[in-house]
């Protein structure tokens, strides 16, 4: 796991250099829903690379307060 601060584009290319290169799965994440909904728990979203294509989306959800564990919540299969 990694983060990255800086240009998208070159994070982005890495991260498909990777997953050629070892032959594996990526889960790129930190995207965030189009539309601004307050709601009681907190969420973020992730896709699912391997090599160029994208295979799939994550939603992940959490309790906005106290200490809470990261939930699988939706997953999309392309």
């Amino acid at each position: 796991m990694f983060s990255w601060m800086g240009d998208v584009k070159i994070a982005r290319s890495l991260i498909v250099k990777a997953s050629r290169k070892f032959r594996v799965k990526v889960i790129e994440g930190g995207y965030k829903a189009k539309e601004k909904i307050y709601s009681t728990k907190k969420s973020d979203f992730a896709m699912v690379r391997k090599g160029d294509r994208v295979i799939g989306h994550l939603k992940f959800t959490a309790a906005r307060f106290g200490k809470g564990d990261w939930e699988l919540v939706e997953e999309e299969r392309k």
